[in-house]
């Protein structure tokens, strides 16, 4: 298993995380802090390479996008307040 990375994001649309060789994209854990002036549509992070995923909000929901699935959380952004989500999973 791979621990203690992290990748420090400027708030600006388009988050893709850098490709990392040791990346265990079969079980992983994402967790971020969000404050969203619009939650119509905006991406959170994104991995466009083999094992791809997307964390991202479209009208007002929640989407997590790996491994050719999509979840949806539904209700869970509230614009203009910090939120911590985190997102855990696993192909195990």
């Amino acid at each position: 298993a791979t621990t203690g990375y992290s990748i420090e994001m400027d708030g600006s649309n388009g988050n893709t995380i850098p490709y990392y060789s040791a990346m265990n994209t079969q079980t992983m854990t994402i967790n971020v802090w969000l404050n969203l002036d619009d939650a119509g549509s905006v991406e959170i992070l994104d991995r466009q390479t083999s094992g791809y995923f997307e964390f991202y909000v479209s009208s007002g929901d929640l989407k997590m996008k790996w491994a050719n699935r999509t979840v949806t959380a539904s209700g869970v952004i509230t614009v203009g307040q910090t939120q911590m989500i985190t997102a855990v999973m696993s192909l195990e």
